[in-house]
């Protein structure tokens, strides 16, 4: 494929997917990736994943190509017209200006420093106004047509209307000009409106305002801060002053669909506080203080507007202890090794003083924790990584790890964020907005992490925003940091891949004597320092490169590397608990299934002689950790579950089975807290029924028989499935038969 064979597809892609024409998206992505190399794959995924990897960012491109280069482009985010205008680098572009119909990047506001806000403000008044948590948008007008573009340039005329007759918005927006509006440029914010409660709502709350139907309760409104072009006129040199006054002649609001975003004016720090706290206690993401003799400078952040947010200030966000319940591989710089991490919350133990045994996956971070930070905490969680099923207890929906921790193994991280938001990704159904780590609590027990009645409780309390407290007052001087001494950066080896230091290990005897071992990782409860240590206790010796006297290579998993060498067909690959086996039994164990990754074909062939498929040995009496391990060898089986109705049949046909035992086939029930219910709920799971743990697809909900165990249910909350008490499973036993449930309801 050419250059411009390229160029044509990636425009057609970007056309298409504006359209939400998902196949055409498709067909042109596989047409190209068929007709190119993998090196030309690579450079494609690149360009559409707009990373380079080239070491440079785009403001060097830019002022290669001409100096006025990135100043154009911020104005009309076309890099067309940056090429066709700017051929000659010796011609400067004296005139920048905002186009109508063009995209340009708009103004940005800097962090403030709360500490020397006043001296950010030069001591002058002004504007305060509220941030509000939404899509930035601008508006362009010519007549009967309309665009809307997003922050970064992308157009969204589909989703609200190129015209007055079109669209989500444009039929609300286009009867509220006043008649001398010809063309115009607004800059304002879309956020999501609620019909039901008369104000705003947070975009944080599962909200895409471009996709918002207009029979539901949330509608899309318009709040205004800029007025950017008026029937011909760039309005950009003007003050901000100014620019407001014309923005009030232009339209008239409407409740609910447009209006202009109100505003006080502050002077001193203490003014700057007040308003933060009252945006705190509006739960609104901030405020924006704004120079009232600032011109509009595209894309700029130093041009008189500051943004205030609560996480800025750090007595005022609650900070949350999770628990680390898998690992991402990172990318980049921290490519194959462990950079991000999933973190969960423990549902509370049912017994006073017990520890939690069902952890929910609740958000993913990456970030907060410097290399070495983070290389301590791999090391720590390394030994008890593992692929495949999730451990015991731990429920996550669609959001995966690479590598799960088991919760007992792992380590507490004091998380801080803007926000808790909904989120389908996360067993909570909620995650954190921004979460970033704090610090790493080696200090605190693994059970000792925020817990799922807890963060109900944060949600409803502050409707997920985590900054909550006032803030009283604030030093002029914040506190002096020791200035850290420059570190000599060492490669070495990640802590659990080093040998150990058996300069003080002493021989015990010769059970391992003779034989050459490998020892490439540990498993959950020993790493591979305490493994090697075994090894030479007991006579064996030891290598970190397999060669032709190694017997054998222990390890618990397969990694790259593992693999390399079992391709090989020249190692016995085994588990460390093969050596524990060993020691504990005084004596050289013969290798079983269970204890082996890979063998070699002889070693295969004694083992199919002497175990079933399943690891399980013909003459050798077993024990319950091996039956266990064989058990979930069975559970890894394919196997095609039977329906309702065909264990019905089944029951029916086993003639001498006692028929109370398939009584409650057809129900599948969940049973809400309260006295006596874990005891009928064994009761129905013995005669056939299932039980849930949510209400989602059950036919019954059983509530206890004590009534103020029952007070708070509401039968309405359940249409379509029955409502009944314990003790209609009870005499349904009695009575042999399944019982109609409208005389047991609550």
């Amino acid at each position: 494929m050419t250059l411009l064979d390229v160029d044509i597809q990636l425009t057609s892609i970007a056309e298409n997917y504006a359209a939400k024409k998902h196949e055409d998206v498709e067909k042109s992505l596989l047409m190209m990736l068929r007709k190119m190399t993998a090196t030309e794959q690579k450079w494609l995924i690149r360009v559409l994943l707009k990373d380079m990897k080239l070491g440079i960012g785009q403001g060097t491109i830019f002022n290669a190509w001409h100096p006025d280069a990135k100043d154009y482009f911020d104005v009309n985010n076309s890099l067309e017209k940056v090429c066709k205008t700017l051929r000659d680098p010796t011609v400067r572009l004296h005139e920048i200006e905002v186009s109508l119909f063009s995209a340009f990047r708009p103004m940005l506001a800097e962090r403030a420093v709360l500490e020397k806000v006043d001296t950010q403000m030069d001591h002058k008044t002004y504007y305060a106004e509220t941030k509000y948590d939404g899509e930035r948008s601008q508006i362009h007008k010519n007549k009967n047509s309309y665009k809307y573009f997003s922050r970064n340039g992308f157009e969204f005329t589909n989703n609200f209307g190129g015209d007055p007759n079109s669209g989500l918005f444009t039929p609300h927006l286009h009867g509220q000009f006043l008649p001398h509006v010809k063309d115009i440029i607004l800059d304002g914010e879309m956020v999501g409106w609620s019909k039901k409660h008369g104000a705003i709502v947070s975009k944080g709350e599962h909200l895409d305002v471009k996709n918002l139907k207009e029979d539901g309760d949330l509608q899309v409104c318009l709040v205004l801060f800029d007025i950017i072009y008026l029937n011909g006129q760039v309005l950009t040199n003007l003050p901000l002053s100014e620019r407001l006054e014309k923005l009030k002649t232009v339209l008239i609001p409407l409740e609910g669909r447009i209006q202009f975003s109100a505003k006080v004016e502050v002077t001193t720090k203490e003014d700057v506080i007040r308003v933060l706290n009252e945006a705190i206690d509006n739960r609104e993401e901030g405020v924006v203080l704004k120079n009232p003799d600032s011109i509009y400078s595209p894309a700029s952040r130093k041009g008189g507007w500051i943004k205030v947010k609560p996480e800025y200030v750090d007595s005022l966000v609650s900070e949350l202890d999770l628990l680390i319940i898998g690992a991402y591989y990172g990318s980049g710089r921290r490519k194959g090794v462990l950079s991000h991490f999933l973190l969960g919350v423990a549902v509370p133990s049912n017994e006073v003083g017990g520890k939690p045994t069902e952890f929910h996956s609740f958000c993913r971070v990456g970030s907060g924790y410097t290399f070495a930070e983070l290389g301590d905490l791999v090391a720590k969680l390394s030994p008890h990584a593992r692929k495949g099923q999730a451990p015991p207890g731990v429920f996550v929906t669609r959001e995966k790890p690479d590598l799960w921790i088991n919760p007992a193994k792992s380590c507490i991280v004091q998380v801080r964020a803007a926000e808790v938001v909904k989120s389908e990704m996360y067993k909570t159904g909620v995650t954190l907005r921004f979460p970033r780590v704090e610090k790493v609590r080696y200090d605190k027990p693994w059970y000792d992490t925020l817990t799922t009645k807890e963060l109900d409780s944060l949600v409803k309390e502050a409707s997920g925003k985590l900054a909550t407290k006032h803030l009283l007052d604030i030093s002029d001087e914040p506190p002096l940091k020791r200035k850290a001494l420059p570190k000599v950066e060492q490669i070495s080896l990640p802590m659990h891949f080093r040998p150990a230091d058996l300069s003080r290990v002493v021989k015990k005897d010769e059970l391992f004597s003779g034989l050459e071992m490998c020892i490439m990782s540990g498993d959950e409860d020993y790493t591979k320092q305490q493994l090697e240590k075994i090894v030479v206790e007991h006579g064996g010796s030891l290598t970190q490169h397999p060669g032709g006297n190694t017997y054998c290579i222990i390890t618990d998993t397969r990694s790259v590397r593992v693999n390399n060498y079992i391709a090989t067909s020249t190692y016995n690959v085994i588990r460390p608990s093969w050596v524990i086996s060993c020691k504990a039994k005084c004596c050289l164990v013969p290798w079983g299934p269970l204890d082996a990754i890979h063998v070699m074909e002889k070693e295969k062939k004694r083992m199919e002689e002497l175990y079933d498929k399943f690891g399980d040995s013909y003459y050798e009496p077993t024990d319950e950790k091996t039956l266990k391990r064989v058990m979930e060898n069975m559970k890894k089986e394919d196997c095609i579950p039977l329906t309702v109705e065909e264990m019905r049949e089944f029951d029916e046909a086993l003639c001498e089975m006692d028929e109370t035992r398939a009584l409650f086939r057809p129900v599948t029930a969940v049973f809400m807290d309260g006295e006596g219910q874990e005891l009928a709920s064994l009761a129905l799971r013995l005669h056939g029924g299932f039980v849930k743990k949510s209400s989602s697809g059950v036919t019954h909900i059983v509530v206890s028989d004590k009534e103020e165990s029952n007070s708070r249910i509401r039968p309405s909350e359940y249409q379509g499935q029955h409502l009944v008490t314990s003790k209609w499973v009870y005499d349904c036993i009695d009575k042999c038969k399944l019982l109609e449930e409208r005389y047991y309801m609550p």
